[in-house]
């Protein structure tokens, strides 16, 4: 794309922003011409924004002026549950870190990836680590078999319709087929372990958080090197459980 082109489509979207903005900080509903002046844009084109954002249910039409729509308050929600979970999950995390010697997880799914939202490395020079907001595929992790483990096996099939299963390593689940074994697993079991197939000599145990409602929200982990981790697997395997457990009451889970 031309960088002409791109800064019109990036100022574009600036002024979109800028007119959302203009509604968000009300008190709604707010008219056409008091947008414009708030957004510091023409009449012609808050009204050709507005409309857009209207279609895109951002915002809707009120009488004469322009409300939040429900795409915006459904945006709102869930960045606002995952700080929420982020702040919840913190200091277990920290304390799992602490308590097992090596980094502890946090990561939500996302489509066929997940998504790490807290990070708690260990303080040994030889460890594994993962950075806030780092994307990874889903079928190579531990949090990824537990997440796609709180979907029904048609949904999984379905998201992964065209989705290439890449092999990292030679135990990379290659196939579907393979992968929904490796979810059936973590279904049945209540945990997973991802063992060298992101990385090899990498050892990974997960488990799931629920919210109260009993829905599978995230997913908590211990990672290291797998020399290292096999030797205490069945400690950090408990350890992982319990932090999961506690994050999961304190969403308000009841089991």
């Amino acid at each position: 794309m031309p960088s002409g082109e791109s800064m019109t489509t990036v100022a574009a979207v600036k002024k979109a922003v800028d007119v959302l903005l203009a509604v968000s900080q009300g008190p709604e509903p707010v008219s056409l011409s008091q947008v414009a002046r708030k957004a510091g844009v023409p009449i012609a084109t808050a009204r050709r924004l507005l409309l857009t954002l209207v279609e895109a249910s951002l915002l809707r039409r009120e009488g004469k002026g322009y409300s939040l729509g429900v795409r915006a308050f459904e945006i709102g929600k869930r960045a606002e549950e995952r700080i929420d979970l982020i702040d919840v999950a913190r200091p277990h995390l920290r304390r799992l870190s602490d308590e097992t010697g090596e980094s502890a997880n946090l990561a939500v799914l996302d489509g066929t990836d997940v998504i790490y939202l807290a990070c708690e490395e260990c303080s040994k020079m030889v460890r594994a680590f993962t950075v806030s907001g780092a994307r990874v595929p889903a079928h190579a992790t531990g949090v990824g078999k537990v997440l796609l483990s709180g979907l029904a096996d048609e949904e999984i099939e379905a998201r992964y319709s065209e989705a290439p299963l890449v092999k990292f390593t030679e135990k990379t689940a290659g196939t579907l087929d393979d992968l929904l074994k490796e979810v059936r697993k973590a279904r049945q079991r209540g945990y997973a372990f991802d063992e060298g197939e992101r990385e090899d000599g990498v050892l990974c145990v997960a488990a799931p958080v629920r919210e109260y409602s009993g829905r599978l929200a995230a997913a908590v982990s211990v990672s290291g090197p797998s020399a290292r981790l096999q030797r205490q697997r069945t400690a950090t395997q408990k350890k992982t459980l319990e932090c999961a457990s506690a994050i999961s009451r304190h969403l308000g889970w009841r089991a």
